[in-house]
Formats: structure tokens, sequence, C-alpha cells
């Protein structure tokens, strides 16, 4: 069969198409630096007004789509103003994305986990401990958010009847070598001194 640019003949690429591919890929270039502009943005504001940031994410979520850091920022933000429901709504829809890198992953769990504790301690549902025990593990393991992740995992283990002191202590260690001499392993010292353990 006889070929043209390396496809068989009669299945050649219109001039149309080509004109048409660029313009799809240039347009997808612009869509994604629009979107990383977005997300710097509400990461900018997060600083300084958790108000401003969570409506410039839920903005970029509802004019480019689906994007697990941006769901990320808005339930940091949503934390930061005691949304836990709406933190934990943001986290469990960046946890539904396809192709979630390992650390966003684990950042998303962290949220998560933060919201089901804190809604643990305002409501003592058994179900928000066992789900706030298992993110908050899950956010150990990678991303930017592990010393947080096991220090809350340490107190967690305190609260209601599910905990154990053995789980306890394992997350206690984990923040002493993640966060050796820094005010988390200080606080954890501290803590477990405090409970004579």
């Amino acid at each position: 069969m006889a070929r043209h640019n390396g496809l068989p003949a009669g299945r050649r690429i219109s001039g149309w198409a080509v004109v048409w591919l660029c313009v799809a890929l240039a347009c997808s270039d612009e869509g994604a630096a629009a979107r990383g502009m977005a997300r710097d943005e509400a990461e900018r504001q997060l600083l300084t007004d958790a108000s401003a940031a969570l409506h410039a994410a839920r903005s970029a979520l509802t004019e480019y789509g689906p994007d697990p850091a941006l769901s990320l920022l808005a339930a940091r933000a949503c934390l930061a103003l005691d949304r836990r429901g709406d933190a934990l709504a943001h986290a469990d829809a960046g946890l539904d994305a396809e192709d979630l890198d390992q650390d966003t992953e684990a950042d998303l769990n962290w949220a998560r986990g933060t919201a089901l504790m804190g809604r643990f301690q305002e409501l003592s549902n058994q179900i928000d401990w066992r789900g706030a025990n298992r993110s908050l593990e899950m956010a150990t393991r990678a991303g930017s958010r592990r010393v947080e992740a096991a220090t809350l995992l340490v107190f967690l283990q305190d609260m209601g009847l599910l905990g154990s002191t053995t789980r306890r202590d394992k997350f206690a260690q984990l923040v002493y070598e993640l966060d050796t001499g820094g005010k988390a392993a200080e606080q954890v010292r501290a803590y477990l001194a405090a409970q004579g353990g």
C-alpha cells in the first residue's frame, strides 16, 4: 500500500485537521496556564484571607472544572474558616480525581482527616473517628503534611474508645523522626509526658 508521510494512502491528515489540532493544543496550554495562575492566586490569598482564597478556588473550579490542587486549596481555606463539612466535601472531590499524584492525594487525605477529627470532637460519631484515623494515616506516607498528620494521630488515639497506645506511640515516633527538634516533636513529647507516657 502506498504511504504518504508515514500514513497509508487515503488516510492523510488534512490541512484543516492539522490546524484544528494546533489550535486545540494552544487552547489547552492557555487553559493550563490560566488554571495555574488561579491556583497561585488562591494560594497567595490563603496567607491572609481564607474567605477570599475559598472564593478564588471555587471560582476557578467552576470555570476550569475538577482540579485536585484547587480542591485541596478550597479544603484548606474551609479548615481555616472552621467549615469542616465544606472542607470534607472539597477533599473528597479532589480524591475522586483521576491520575492523582501521590503527594496531592496524601495532602487531600490530611484535609479529609483533619475535618473528620474536628467533627468527631463535636459530635462523637465513631464513623468520623475511623475515617479520621484512616485518612490521617494515609497522609503520613507522602506529601507536605506528614508531620501534622502524625501529630493529629497521636492526639486522636486518646479520643473516644477506639484508639490504642500502641498506635499513639507509633505515630509519636514518626513525629520525632520527621521533626527532630521541631515544635511538633516538642508538643508531642510534652503531651505524652502529661499523659504519663
